[in-house]
């Protein structure tokens, strides 16, 4: 019997779609340029005093996806058995994205250390001498991210607005939130701790406004409401949605504990169980887990209302049918595998370790706005 320590598996913690599993194998997309570098450092020694301090820039631009990030922490045991061995493993704190994102972002770091000076006396003979070590006073960092992808069609938008006879601006109209569209994204948690799969489903929701059309016919009062609510930089919106969602089903189709590998994996509440025909090892020191993912394609149809003002306060309500359901029919691709590997008892690497390592994926840190789904 040997125990195992918490392990975490899957891609990265925090979760990050950019270094994920493609949804369907061999069809993602990674167009990336990054760039850093230094605004100021300074460094000044008053002797019993050092003060510290810089500012640094980086520049994200590109589009990763569509992809999945998962991670889930396992413990349990392993137990030898006539047959060969068996596995208990209980499962927490797991999470699931999935998506594709697209976008532009600047981050500035600004940093600053205060630290004081702690004196020794080193007996070394003829070289005996006094040494100096620091001690941290203060050491703080801010950073401040800016989505210039958000602010560039903002502007764009206004650029419109502030044209009456542009071809574009029913365009606008048409789709009041384009702003919010910079991505089809869904999250999800506790799955594997509750039972046997972990699902997200991202949509790509298309809202279409018919408020700008109603002022000359029967509904014109909400056209009237749109224009009073515009006055506090809000407005109000309604109409059909079309959308196209990608969910993404996930379950463990076996796990490796040393050189004995488990199949007939089964979860009960996040008790997951699984049988070897080897012995298992008395020390094991790595696990692995093979996760098995299907995709598949839904096409929705469905109506959407919204009201905002002031740029901040915004409130929403969308129905939606799937709409190739609603005749049967089921359009999946898969099963694809991928399989995580770690070291019983350690975390996954962050997002920043594995662009480190792979330098042609780029690291996003972008928070999309809900889109109406």
């Amino acid at each position: 019997m040997a125990n195992i320590a918490k392990t975490e598996l899957g891609t990265t913690d925090p979760l990050d779609i950019c270094f994920g599993y493609d949804m369907i194998q061999g069809f993602s997309i990674d167009v990336g340029y990054e760039k850093n570098g230094t605004i100021f450092s300074v460094s000044i020694d008053l002797l019993v005093v050092k003060l510290e301090a810089s500012a640094t820039w980086a520049m994200f631009v590109g589009m990763c996806g569509p992809r999945y990030a998962i991670n889930v922490f396992v413990e349990g045991n392993t137990t030898n058995t006539s047959g060969g061995s068996s596995l208990a493993l209980a499962a927490s704190n797991d999470g699931m994205d999935a998506g594709m994102l697209f976008g532009i972002e600047i981050t500035f770091t600004i940093g600053c250390t205060i630290a004081n000076a702690d004196f020794h006396w080193v007996w070394d003979g003829w070289h005996s001498h006094i040494s100096r070590s620091w001690n941290n006073l203060v050491n703080v960092q801010f950073n401040a991210a800016i989505d210039l992808f958000s602010i560039l069609i903002t502007v764009i938008q206004k650029a419109l607005d502030d044209n009456e006879g542009v071809l574009f601006k029913q365009v606008t109209n048409v789709i009041p939130n384009l702003g919010q569209a910079y991505g089809f994204f869904a999250t999800s948690k506790d799955n594997f701790s509750t039972g046997p799969y972990a699902q997200a489903e991202p949509i790509l929701t298309l809202p279409i406004n018919i408020v700008p059309f109603l002022e000359e016919t029967p509904l014109a009062p909400i056209y009237a409401l749109d224009e009073s609510l515009q006055v506090i930089w809000g407005g109000f919106a309604v109409g059909p949605q079309i959308g196209l969602g990608t969910p993404v089903k996930v379950q463990m189709k076996s796990i490796a504990v040393g050189s004995a590998t488990y199949t007939n994996i089964s979860n009960s509440d996040g008790n997951i169980s699984g049988t070897s025909s080897s012995a298992a090892d008395a020390h094991p020191t790595t696990m692995a887990i093979d996760f098995e993912h299907t995709t598949g394609f839904v096409l929705t149809g469905g109506l959407f209302g919204q009201i905002w003002a002031l740029k901040i306060f915004s409130v929403g309500a969308s129905i939606n049918w799937d709409l190739l359901g609603i005749f049967g029919i089921q359009v999946n691709a898969g099963p694809y595998d991928n399989t995580s590997t770690n070291t019983i008892g350690q975390n996954l690497q962050s997002p920043g370790a594995a662009m480190a390592s792979n330098r042609k994926k780029v690291k996003f840190v972008l928070e999309p706005e809900t889109v109406l789904a």
